[in-house]
């Protein structure tokens, strides 16, 4: 154990720990245009895995406790190694690529076949991709001290990845109607004093939006009280007073969303209103008012009741034999339009097992970066397009008062706006 490797277990607060690392600096190297540090260390063997995790751990942290480094990396060698903890340094390079990549999540339940310095991945018939990932996995083993060989054996008798995602959705539905509250629906919701809502009457839509609008509404009708229900999808409270506290509530329906407020004095309605959750179903009886603070209209609650417990999320499946395969989809690349990313609807595809997607923006292909790098995993098929529109050049003049010039001759100003 040379001076250097004391130094820098005393800089990771390990110095107590100096029998259990035992080992040799090498050098460091730094990087003079980023300032980030690499500390090339060789310990006599493996260390356990959760003694190596923090360790490199203390190491990836070290630019909070020293300002001069920027990034802190590590390499590792060692001077005996017999490969008796190659499995779980497999792991943690597993795990730690399934944090970047998710598509490594894949791996982490493959079984593993050691001999020496060598590993074969055993994988399902549907597992062929796993060959394209081992580069990255030998790798992160390199970075870790183990040079190894790499290689993929088919089993037919493993189960199918598609089979496992299966598997996997119906336990996680199953563990959803276990937990969710089955009783009737008048019976899922809860209020604070009896302060129920009896009679739904509007919609979210319904709700004049801008201080003009609620004016003639309330000329038209006499009233601006409204009834409506909705799913919370945004919980805030703060303190109005030593008495009072406010609690605004963003409800949303399928067409609309409305804050909703409301104001609570009573010690009871505050452990009520303290329960209510993202995700619960509400029902709302309120006094539409102008808000000049939020510059739009929002609800001042007269009656509240949520449910108690939040509902689960949609959970759709494709069930036919013959999945669908979707020729024309719209990113938010394209404006008024779409609103999903092309990451969200891969996603999508992936959970229902459809073979493809084609995305088909508006006038433009910036939605090819992102589309080429969720289908890398090749469970998916891209299909690049775009959706343009043409035009009839002969009832559109292009092209004023034209001059047969050369382009070499000729001069050209470019005039550009930005919208």
């Amino acid at each position: 154990m040379n001076e250097r490797f004391l130094r820098l277990l005393d800089l990771l607060d390990l110095l107590d720990k100096k029998a259990i690392y035992q080992g040799d600096l090498a050098e460091i190297v730094v990087n003079s245009i980023d300032n980030s540090w690499f500390f090339d260390v060789t310990f006599d063997e493996p260390l356990e895995i959760e003694q190596f995790e923090e360790f490199a751990r203390r190491v990836d942290l070290l630019h909070h406790k020293q300002k001069s480094i920027s990034k802190a990396f590590l390499g590792v060698k060692y001077h005996n190694n017999n490969y008796s903890k190659l499995h779980d340094y497999y792991d943690l390079v597993l795990r730690n690529l399934a944090k970047q990549k998710p598509r490594f999540n894949a791996m982490i339940e493959f079984e593993i076949e050691q001999n020496k310095n060598r590993i074969e991945v055993v994988c399902p018939k549907d597992g062929t991709f796993v060959t394209d990932m081992l580069y990255d996995i030998k790798k992160g083993l390199k970075e870790y001290g183990f040079d190894v060989r790499l290689a993929t054996r088919i089993c037919d008798v493993q189960p199918t990845i598609k089979s496992r995602m299966e598997k996997q959705r119906e336990d996680y539905q199953k563990e959803i109607m276990l937990n969710v509250d089955t009783t009737s629906v008048e019976k899922r919701y809860i209020s604070y004093n009896n302060s129920v809502v009896r009679g739904i009457k509007h919609t979210i839509k319904d709700i004049p939006i801008s201080e003009t609008d609620l004016l003639e509404y309330k000329s038209a009708s006499d009233n601006t009280v409204f009834a409506f229900e909705g799913k919370i999808t945004g919980v805030d409270q703060r303190t109005i007073n030593s008495t009072t506290e406010l609690y605004t509530l963003l409800v949303s329906d399928e067409n609309d969303s409305i804050y909703v407020k409301k104001f609570v004095k009573n010690p009871d309605e505050k452990v009520y209103m303290d329960e209510t959750k993202v995700g619960m179903l509400a029902k709302i009886k309120g006094n539409a008012i102008f808000d000049k603070f939020m510059d739009e209209v929002s609800i001042t609650a007269i009656n509240f009741e949520r449910t108690n417990y939040v509902m689960p999320k949609d959970e759709r499946v494709d069930n036919e034999k013959e999945r669908r395969v979707e020729l024309h989809v719209h990113s938010k690349m394209s404006t008024l339009d779409g609103i999903t990313s092309v990451t969200d609807y891969v996603d999508a595809v992936k959970k229902w097992g459809h073979k493809a997607i084609a995305i088909t923006d508006h006038g433009n292909v910036q939605a090819f970066p992102e589309l080429f790098k969720a289908t890398k995993d090749r469970t998916v098929k891209p299909i690049y397009g775009a959706e343009f529109t043409f035009v009839n050049e002969e009832d559109m003049q292009i092209v004023q008062n034209p001059i047969d010039l050369s382009f070499e001759d000729a001069e050209f100003v470019i005039f550009d706006i930005e919208t």
